[in-house]
């Protein structure tokens, strides 16, 4: 079931009372919310619908709502004027290419309820110069920051215990990567 509010446009998820965040028609700064009320009903957004904002030229910033825990396959990729991104602390899962070719995304914080981010996750994000990860990660998929050419350094917490294959390849300005008690595999550059 599709619904939407204001800008804002939503599909029920499997639970009744929580609803996936599928897009908006408003550019520059999106908010979205932690719950929306629609007819009454007061619904929880729990997820990023797959491809929510791709290609999306007109989005600049993003605040991610406090209920959401996955950001879908794609949700931002190809958004080439989007600078920062503000995770809720309950995002558990970024998903495939979630942030892939983001050109101008400069930064990203790692909240501490993320356990995985997938394959290419931030893949092209070539002015990413920073990345924080709060402990609570445990892999760094596949490609997760590959071509991130303006990435000098990365913190990996004890808590992650796997670097994927080419997690870092093409970084060509990373000078230092700071790996903690916990990690048991690093697989080819």
């Amino acid at each position: 079931t599709a619904l939407a509010k204001g800008s804002d446009r939503y599909k029920v998820g499997k639970v009744g009372t929580e609803l996936i965040y599928t897009g908006t028609t408003a550019t520059g700064t999106v908010k979205i919310p932690a719950t929306v009320t629609i007819d009454g009903i007061t619904y929880k957004i729990t997820s990023i619908a797959e491809g929510a904002f791709k290609e999306d030229d007109g989005l600049k910033n993003v605040v991610i709502g406090e209920n959401v825990t996955v950001i879908g396959k794609g949700a931002f990729s190809e958004c080439i004027k989007l600078k920062t991104v503000t995770m809720g602390k309950k995002v558990a899962t970024i998903g495939i290419e979630a942030f892939m070719g983001c050109a101008v995304l400069n930064s990203v914080t790692i909240p501490r309820s993320a356990k995985i981010f997938m394959a290419r996750a931030f893949k092209g994000c070539t002015k990413l110069k920073t990345v924080s990860i709060d402990p609570g990660l445990s892999t760094i998929g596949i490609g997760a920051f590959r071509d991130c050419q303006s990435l000098t350094m990365v913190s990996v917490p004890k808590s992650v215990t796997g670097i994927r294959t080419r997690a870092f390849s093409g970084c060509t300005k990373l000078a230092e990567v700071d790996l903690r008690a916990g990690l048991t595999t690093i697989e080819a550059y």
